[in-house]
């Protein structure tokens, strides 16, 4: 058997190891390009839904919370008129006896 010598030719090394880096580079950036393209309008889409209900479920929550405050608002305003006649009606009692009086 022949001796044989190993001579490292460090410039096909490095030419083949940029190779490959552009290689896995170019693959991800297709990876990249490719969820942008297929992937990344399907989530935009879900969210923008998701989005949707939550803002249509909150303007029901402060519809009903409005309506609920009119509700009491008018009661109150009922309950003061009620209030504020049954003073006009004790005052109007008062000054009849104070000009009965007289």
């Amino acid at each position: 058997m022949k001796h044989q010598q190993v001579v490292v030719d460090y410039w096909t090394m490095a030419k083949t190891s940029f190779t490959y880096l552009i290689l896995v580079m170019a693959a991800w950036f297709m990876f990249r390009l490719f969820n942008a393209v297929f992937l990344f309008p399907k989530i935009i889409q879900r969210k923008h839904e998701e989005i949707a209900r939550r803002i249509e479920e909150q303007t029901k929550k402060l519809q009903e919370s409005m309506d609920h405050n009119k509700d009491d608002q008018i009661l109150k305003d009922a309950a003061n008129t009620e209030d504020a006649s049954a003073e006009n009606q004790a005052v109007d009692e008062s000054v009849d006896e104070l000009k009965k009086e007289k």
